[in-house]
């Protein structure tokens, strides 16, 4: 699962995605750990995907107004800025 793998450090060329789906994909993470408290859970992560799917997540205004840093992971570019779960 990628977004397990970004939440636990790889980079875009470790997974073997581009950058941009890099990007993509940790920003669906980012809001998804904001909703769980920062930690990740894969079987949750899965249900919060479908979910989206019939649009029934990441529609609350207050959510989407929030700063979020993600800090200690990679980005694309394979230096650390998020991971790990932690949050503030």
């Amino acid at each position: 699962m990628i977004a397990a793998r970004i939440f636990y450090g790889e980079t875009a060329e470790e997974i073997g995605i581009s950058v941009a789906e890099y990007a993509d994909r940790r920003a669906t993470l980012v809001r998804y750990l904001a909703i769980s408290g920062g930690q990740f859970d894969r079987a949750d992560f899965l249900n919060w995907l479908q979910a989206d799917a019939a649009g029934d997540r990441g529609n609350n205004p207050e959510e989407a107004t929030k700063s979020i840093r993600i800090i200690g992971g990679p980005k694309p570019s394979g230096k650390r800025c998020c991971g790990g779960g932690k949050i503030r």
